[in-house]
């Protein structure tokens, strides 16, 4: 796993080739009790993800739930 629910992740660029690295948490999103709450039990909830360049952004019911930035190559 990459990113918890409301977190901003950078995935830094390894000094060598074989290196891992870990994410890093370098900010927040939208709380998760608040996405969580958004919810919908019964019914349709709308997940958006887009993937464009090295970073993938995923929201649930338009709410900012991940952002992760892929600077490894």
């Amino acid at each position: 796993m990459l990113a918890k629910r409301g977190t901003k992740v950078v995935l830094p660029e390894p000094t060598t080739p074989e290196e891992k690295v870990k994410p890093r948490v370098v900010g927040e999103t939208t709380p998760e009790d608040k996405i969580m709450a958004s919810v919908k039990k019964e019914g349709w909830n709308e997940l958006v993800v887009v993937a464009k360049g090295n970073r993938i952004v995923q929201k649930l019911n338009g709410l900012l739930t991940v952002d992760v930035e892929d600077n490894d190559k």
